[in-house]
């Protein structure tokens, strides 16, 4: 249990880290390009547009898994995410919850970063 709460302690601030900036600009076009929710709450998440939730979980899952190019699996993985956040999004009390932590926790939840 230790080194899951560690993992999980490792994964929040490596998503929290690697979203916050230094990213290039991608084409306005594509599904993964324009999320802004890396750094809200959970209730921001639920107001937000089903495109810009895909685009920040592509973010999310960009930084724990190296997809070779393959925007498939990594839309695969970041609408699992995306779901997996909006069911934890639905409990009032996770709210006030940061994204990137229940981010983190869907990620290890659904073995993404493998």
């Amino acid at each position: 249990m230790k080194n899951v709460s560690y993992f999980l302690s490792l994964s929040i601030l490596t998503l929290s880290a690697s979203c916050s900036g230094g990213q290039t600009e991608a084409p306005k076009d594509e599904w993964f390009a324009g999320g802004t929710l890396h750094k809200s709450n959970l209730q921001l998440w639920n107001s937000s547009t089903e495109k810009n939730k895909l685009a920040t979980c592509a973010d999310f899952v960009a930084n724990v898994k190296d997809y070779e190019g393959d925007f498939t699996q990594m839309k695969a993985d970041a609408t699992e995410v995306m779901n997996c956040i909006d069911e934890s999004a639905k409990e009032p009390v996770l709210a006030s919850q940061k994204s990137t932590e229940v981010a983190a926790s869907c990620v290890l939840l659904l073995g993404i970063a493998k």
